[in-house]
């Protein structure tokens, strides 16, 4: 912006690429400022996109995520604060082979609470599936209980398996979890695992590990 002297008197309006006013009887000439009401430069596209992938990723994961924020319930929908939670904390990466925005699993976060959060172990792998473990001694204010949600997925595709609360839910006091899930020798798998409290009410934060199988 600045404050010049035209000998055409006051002046307002645009001419070209820039734009003229009064301002306390000083003449103000000021570089236009386009509205952009559609963005289309590469990366706003890119944008866009990412927050479509963010936004199907939530809503294919709505039976864990309507749980793991509930505690959020009345305040912001589930699907709003999983987005709020999610959008820039890296997890969309984009894959140039692919040409598509794909979750880093490491980043995920598919569950806050005030629940006590709980550190989950990786064993007993096989082409079969994998144990999720856990240390099962009661702490703060959780329960022995309380059960177990996890999602499980591949990296680099789309998440192929989720479950929550199943025909058989698995408690705290058990420390183990069996997943049955295909795997191959050189897989890269995440797995994201969170407590709920037996009748719903808080969640604890949910933790992801990452494993490389090796079979």
């Amino acid at each position: 912006m600045a404050v010049i002297n035209t000998i055409l008197g006051p002046m307002r309006g645009r001419i070209g690429s820039m734009v003229f006013r009064q301002n306390k009887g000083k003449q103000i000439a000021q570089q236009y400022q386009p509205l952009v009401t559609n963005p289309r430069s590469a990366m706003q596209q890119a944008n866009r996109s990412r927050f479509t992938a963010l936004m199907a990723l939530g809503r294919l994961l709505r039976p864990l995520i309507v749980v793991g924020f509930k505690e959020y319930a009345g305040t912001v929908s589930w699907l709003g604060r999983f987005m709020k939670t999610n959008t820039n904390s890296g997890l969309m990466v984009w894959d140039e082979p692919t040409t598509q925005w794909i979750p880093n699993g490491e980043q995920l976060v598919i569950a806050e609470g005030s629940l006590q959060q709980n550190p989950f172990d990786i064993e007993d792998v096989t082409t079969a599936g994998f144990n999720i473990t856990w240390n099962p001694t009661t702490i703060a204010n959780q329960s022995n209980d309380d059960k177990i949600s996890y999602l499980v997925f591949k990296s680099g595709v789309d998440p192929l398996f989720f479950r929550f609360n199943g025909s058989a839910p698995v408690n705290r006091s058990a420390g183990t979890a069996p997943v049955l899930f295909p795997l191959a020798d050189g897989d890269e798998v995440t797995i994201v695992s969170f407590f709920v409290r037996s009748d719903g009410t808080i969640v604890s934060n949910s933790y992801p590990v990452i494993v490389t199988v090796a079979i």
